[in-house]
């Protein structure tokens, strides 16, 4: 299993930009894409299966098709990314992060 993506590299950059950018860009359903998405875990490495998976696309036979990627990688990740209510970028417009984080995850110090 790979690491979790911490910060954006040139790649995935490029992805965003030349590849998923123009594709999604229509769906969005009136919902902002972050001005700073990279500042979001989920959405990086959400982004980064997007890109492997994009990488995959090719005429060998272990390679998939545009169908299979779309129906694998973008359908099942960008419903989840968008989402209004309960995606990453909730709190977000395309102007600006907002931060949605909460202190529902703070626990206390255990006991020694």
């Amino acid at each position: 299993m790979d690491a979790p993506l911490t910060e954006l590299d040139e790649e995935l950059a490029e992805f965003v930009d030349t590849v998923l950018t123009p594709i999604f860009e229509y769906r969005t359903g009136g919902h902002a894409w972050c001005a700073e998405w990279w500042k979001h875990t989920e959405i990086l490495n959400r982004v980064q299966d997007l890109c492997d998976g994009w990488n995959k696309i090719g005429p060998d036979e272990e390679d998939i098709d545009l169908n299979t990627w779309y129906r694998s990688y973008l359908d099942h990740h960008m419903p989840i990314i968008m989402n209004k209510e309960t995606g990453p970028l909730r709190g977000c417009t395309s102007l600006a992060h907002g931060s949605i984080r909460t202190d529902q995850w703070k626990h206390p110090e255990p006991v020694s």
